[in-house]
């Protein structure tokens, strides 16, 4: 693996991990206590942490595989932004859509958990075609 490769991986590691913590965070503490028996907390989370950070270890390595077998020359950003996109129709829209189908959670918070996850990958994309550019 080369350089390149082996610092993307490691950002898209980092930001999978950093924005699902963050949107994690910021959706349970806008939701306040009527979530409180859905989710377990951060603190009751971290014994899990082995299957955690591979799990967003395997997000990336697939995310930066998947993209570069798919970059094309042209600028960084437009490729970044489609690939983040297709990456969020695929994965973080259906993967909450289905999940409310299961989980009695509320429209607003499947909306903001779409939007948001949305947007943590779209970004992930740009950062990726960026670095690869």
């Amino acid at each position: 693996m080369n350089r390149k490769i082996f610092v993307s991986v490691l950002v898209a590691f980092l930001m999978s991990l950093a924005l699902g913590l963050l949107g994690r965070g910021v959706l349970l503490h806008a939701n306040g206590e009527a979530l409180a028996t859905l989710f377990a907390t951060l603190v009751q989370q971290f014994p899990y942490a082995n299957v955690l950070l591979p799990a967003h270890l395997l997000i990336a390595v697939g995310f930066v595989w998947i993209y570069l077998q798919q970059r094309q020359d042209g600028p960084f950003l437009g490729q970044g932004l489609r690939f983040g996109l297709a990456v969020a129709t695929f994965m973080a829209i259906p993967v909450f859509l289905a999940h409310h189908t299961v989980h009695p959670e509320s429209t607003t918070l499947v909306a903001t958990q779409v939007l948001s996850q949305s947007a943590g990958v779209t970004l992930m994309g740009v950062v990726v075609a960026w670095l690869n550019a």
